[in-house]
């Protein structure tokens, strides 16, 4: 299954006008219910790997019928650190 996705970062300038971040993700299911995922990064500028650098992050909760996200997360379940050490928990 292809589904295609789109970075919104509110408060990120593009350097075109109008440009973003997308990406295409790939899932593959198997009988046996194992699945794999794949993504591929694509950005306005046209400028692609190996020439740009590009890091990003993502969490997705499934839930159950019925369920809420903080029905299946911990409250501390991430945990973010600085260079210095400084923690936070992120709830």
């Amino acid at each position: 299954m292809r589904w295609p996705t789109f970075s919104i970062v509110a408060h990120i300038r593009t350097r075109s006008p109008g440009g973003s971040d997308w990406a295409d993700e790939y899932y593959t299911v198997y009988p046996d219910g194992v699945a794999g995922r794949k993504q591929v990064l694509h950005h306005s500028d046209r400028v692609q790997p190996p020439d740009m650098w590009h890091e990003w992050q993502e969490t997705i909760i499934v839930n159950g019928p019925g369920t809420r996200p903080e029905d299946n997360v911990q409250n501390d379940a991430l945990t973010l650190a600085n260079m210095s050490g400084l923690l936070r928990n992120c709830r």
